[in-house]
């Protein structure tokens, strides 16, 4: 069986910020400044993206092969006018107009054949292969009491990147009657090639080479209770922006990579329990245990910096030391008819890390945090589908920072005519206006809280005329790897 797809958007969005900043200076001129600050950004983005998959019985052999190729197109062009006027020290005021392009390429195949050894197993051999090159372009003008439209030479720069993946795996699985065993092992290449064209220091060209086993096992039983065990040790190098000396400027901080970082090792361990109810739906229990080390991970602190002349935040990515994440999850499903289905989630999990923030200084955090999710669908006279999603999450950490709570409420309406040729849905986003992002950085040298409210809150409407089989819908990967292996 061959299949061909092709997928494509266009998206254009804009927004409006009107804030007011106290700054305070410790060196040159020391005081509490204050400034107001409009900025307006705009984005235009399309996108295409294509595909062939092959699959094919292997009728001598009784096997599977499965062949697949995505590829695509995306060009994303933004917009930013950032006007800055302070009450008294008015030499920083600025007018910055920032404008970028970057077109992204993402080519992906998957080979992979599945061959059962005898009836009560099989064997899966497979290979990925990826190519996603890159380029962008930054323009920024200034005017201020000075000048006017000059170009800043910090901010402007080009660059071309291109990373290529290559993943080998191997895996075997076997039954014995209700119990099932199986392995695989993984070899991951990535070649990095990073330029700057305007800064040679900033390249980059690496290889990495990785391999991570992974072990899994199930038992059923006759009453329909469903047991799990899976293990994997995962290798995870950094990338490529994550390495390079390149420093990016913004008006008030600075990034860069560190070309110091090392692979992240992550061991994974889950057990699962679940059990099934004919025609009510089921309920199950997962477990977790997820635990790191030297995984990558950004840090904002201050420093004095010689191109702005003052202290600024800068932010750079580091080897964590440890950190792990253990928990438990519920899961519910219940279907009272064949055209309702609810199904509720929820976790609770412990969170910690301990990081070196600073030579000879760490900092450690451990939190207790827990979500919760509800879904609903129903499906009426046979046509019309309603949906319903409510998420709540609490308060949450990240490196040295907190993240305050969530809550948001979606729903929507579907319906498919004229043999699923014609669909149409309606959706809404954020229905009570509840979105918020907010947080504090707890780093002792960068304390600091945030808080916004993004309206969030829109109407979507939607319109699909099918024209040919339909047997594929569903299918479509748009540029994202197909997930076809077992054992992994």
């Amino acid at each position: 069986m061959v299949n061909l797809w092709l997928w494509t958007t266009a998206l254009h969005d804009s927004s409006h910020l009107d804030s007011r900043t106290e700054r305070t200076e410790l060196i040159h001129n020391p005081g509490r400044y204050f400034y107001n600050e409009t900025v307006k950004n705009g984005n235009t983005m399309g996108d295409l993206s294509f595909g062939v998959m092959l699959e094919k019985k292997i009728d001598t052999l009784g096997g599977m092969l499965f062949f697949d190729y995505t590829g695509t197109l995306t060009n994303n062009r933004t917009y930013k006018a950032d006007n800055r006027t302070h009450d008294s020290l008015t030499t920083l005021d600025f007018l910055r107009l920032n404008r970028s392009n970057n077109p992204t390429q993402w080519h992906g195949i998957m080979a992979d054949i599945a061959l059962p050894y005898n009836q009560h197993g099989e064997v899966d051999f497979g290979i990925m292969a990826s190519l996603s090159p890159e380029s962008k372009a930054v323009k920024e003008t200034l005017s201020n009491a000075e000048v006017t439209n000059m170009v800043d030479t910090l901010r402007s720069y080009s660059m071309t990147n291109s990373t290529y993946e290559l993943s080998i795996y191997a895996g075997a699985e076997h039954r014995f009657g209700r119990l099932t065993l199986g392995a695989s092992l993984n070899a991951d290449n990535a070649w990095y090639n990073l330029a700057y064209p305007e800064a040679d220091s900033g390249n980059v060209r690496k290889h990495f080479l990785n391999f991570s086993p992974t072990i899994h096992a199930s038992y059923s039983t006759e009453s329909m209770h469903n047991f799990t065990l899976s293990y994997t040790h995962y290798v995870t190098p950094p990338t490529a922006s994550q390495l390079t000396r390149f420093t990016i400027y913004g008006y008030d901080s600075y990034s860069t990579g560190n070309p110091n970082l090392s692979n992240g090792y992550a061991n994974n361990l889950e057990l699962g329990w679940e059990r099934y109810f004919d025609h009510l739906g089921s309920i199950g229990l997962t477990a977790w245990y997820n635990a790191n080390n030297d995984h990558t991970g950004t840090l904002t602190d201050v420093a004095y910096c010689d191109r702005f002349g003052r202290i600024v935040a800068f932010s750079q990515p580091f080897n964590i030391g440890t950190a792990s994440n253990t928990g438990i999850g519920l899961n519910t499903t219940l279907r009272p008819t064949d055209f309702m289905n609810i199904r509720f989630y929820a976790n609770l999990y412990d969170d910690y890390y301990r990081v070196q923030y600073r030579p000879g200084h760490w900092q450690e955090s451990e939190m207790l945090c827990y979500s919760l999710r509800l879904n609903f669908w129903t499906k009426l006279w046979d046509k019309l589908q309603l949906f319903a999603n409510a998420t709540y999450r609490s308060r949450t950490q990240t490196l040295l920072a907190t993240v305050d709570p969530y809550f948001s409420f979606d729903c929507g309406a579907s319906t498919d005519l004229f043999d699923r040729r014609l669909s149409l849905f309606l959706n809404v986003n954020d229905l009570f206006g509840t979105v918020r992002t907010g947080g504090e950085s707890i780093n002792p040298y960068n304390p600091s809280t945030s808080e916004s409210t993004l309206t969030s809150r829109y109407i979507s409407f939607g319109l699909t005329w099918r024209i040919g089989r339909t047997e594929m819908e569903g299918q479509q990967t748009h540029g994202k790897k197909p997930s076809r292996k077992k054992t992994r």
